[in-house]
């Protein structure tokens, strides 16, 4: 995903310091880039040397040296902004492969961005067009604070807009709102990964987790294949056989849902008893059962939707069951039905 900022929420922050946008370049680790259009850059650099020539204006007439307080002259102020940017990690997006006949009708016709009147939001078409373009490939968010593309989310001529793309695109209002709804529920999900990887918090209750994954591992033998599991080929039926205590966690990866809930899916490691039958054929229509007992090391690929707390499993299904391929032959015990 894409995080791209509009002009608007840069305000006169040249060095890209302001605290909530260093929060959210700090945590792109949840994986997201964060970006600028070129038409932001062009802005954003015409802002500075207005507001550079402002205070050197008022530094002279405080009778300061200005070359003391602002070492750095606005000859390019784009070069600088771009040092500023790339020290940051905040990449600068390409202008859009956009024709002049899409803008002048969209001007025309006064559609968003652009005023009713179509003289005003031509830059603005060109960062919305950048964004589209992005959507082709990634999922966008644009964080834009006035209402050139909407009051509260997209217009709904812009949302239409993006049905027609590959990908998503969200829009937030500003930083603070982007923070409280994007990153903080996905750091809360990926804090609950780490402490379950490292065991400092558990899946509901043993008791409870083991119930629920040995009803669907019932359900599971009801429609699975002998084949899955690698027994021979010769097997008719099989069951696994309850487990007594839980599966080790291999991997875990969370995410928070929109009620709250929290979706887990976990790789699971344990060793398994499979009850095999076999049809041992006495003549023509005449068989009796034959069975045998396979203890087999598995991995269990589980989906898992829990309160927010991990204190109660709402719902709990297994996606794969599999035989660990780098296991020996299971020991196996053999008897009759």
């Amino acid at each position: 995903m894409i995080v791209i900022l509009d002009t608007n929420v840069l305000h006169n922050d040249y060095l890209f310091k302001q605290a909530s946008l260093q929060a959210i370049i700090r945590e792109r680790i949840l994986g997201y880039r964060v970006a600028i259009s070129t038409v932001t850059l062009f802005e954003h650099a015409s802002h500075y040397r207005k507001d550079r020539k402002e205070a050197a204006s008022m530094l002279r007439r405080l009778g300061v040296d200005e070359r003391a307080v602002l070492p750095v002259d606005d000859n390019d102020a784009r070069a600088i902004i771009r040092k500023n940017l790339e020290a940051e990690g905040i990449e600068i997006l390409p202008l859009p492969a956009v024709a002049h006949e899409i803008l002048i009708d969209r001007a025309i016709r006064g559609q968003r961005p652009f005023t009713q009147d179509g003289k005003q939001g031509y830059r603005d078409a060109l960062i919305w067009e950048t964004v589209k373009a992005n959507a082709i490939s990634e999922d966008v968010t644009l964080i834009a604070q006035d209402n050139d593309f909407g009051k509260k989310d997209l217009s709904p001529e812009l949302r239409e807009e993006t049905n027609a793309l590959t990908h998503s695109v969200t829009r937030y209002k500003g930083y603070d709102q982007f923070l409280k709804e994007f990153v903080a529920p996905k750091l809360k999900a990926s804090k609950l990964e780490n402490e379950l990887k490292n065991g400092k918090r558990q899946l509901s209750t043993t008791a409870e987790f083991l119930r629920l994954l040995n009803l669907e591992l019932e359900f599971y033998s009801s429609g699975a294949s002998p084949k899955e599991l690698r027994l021979p080929n010769n097997a008719h039926l099989f069951r696994i056989e309850p487990l007594n205590r839980p599966p080790e966690l291999v991997d875990v990866s969370a995410r928070l849902l929109g009620d709250g809930d929290v979706l887990l899916r976990l790789t699971l490691s344990t060793r398994v008893d499979v009850l095999a039958e076999y049809r041992v054929y006495m003549g023509e229509d005449y068989f009796e059962p034959d069975y045998e007992v396979y203890d087999i090391p598995v991995t269990l690929d589980v989906t898992a939707i829990t309160a927010s707390d991990l204190t109660s499993i709402n719902s709990l299904s297994i996606e794969r069951v599999e035989q660990n391929e780098d296991a020996d032959e299971p020991p196996h015990e053999h008897g009759r039905l």
